[in-house]
């Protein structure tokens, strides 16, 4: 017995001490399934969407006048989709200084201004 009437316990003795190990798991979700309107066939596309779209991209509350979706294929390839509002602005002003055509590469967004 060493001082104080406790016992000296040598290592080998000792119990040994309970560690946990936490793994790191990556659960990865997809949030989104639909493919943008511009990818998407023109004629697996419902009026209904390319009116949703146009509500919801430029912030209107009536439906385009009509639109355009168009794929161009050649020494560039790209898609696209164009609107003609259902009504002019109400102040030139507002036109001149809209930003309402998106340039999107690779599904990113690239830039809504351009000066020509």
């Amino acid at each position: 017995e060493g001082a104080g009437g406790k016992k000296n316990e040598s290592v080998e003795d000792m119990e040994p001490v309970m560690k946990t190990d936490y793994d790191t798991v990556w659960d990865w979700t997809l949030q989104n399934e639909s493919k943008p309107l511009w990818l998407q066939r023109p004629s697996e596309v419902e009026k209904e969407e390319y009116d949703g779209f146009f509500k919801t991209t430029f912030k209107e509350f009536m439906d385009p006048l009509a639109y355009n979706h168009f794929n161009v294929e050649g020494t560039y390839e790209f898609s696209g989709i164009v609107y003609i509002p259902g009504m002019a602005p109400f102040d030139m002003q507002e036109m001149q200084d809209a930003r309402n055509i998106r340039l999107y590469v690779n599904k990113v967004f690239i830039s809504d201004k351009f000066d020509e």
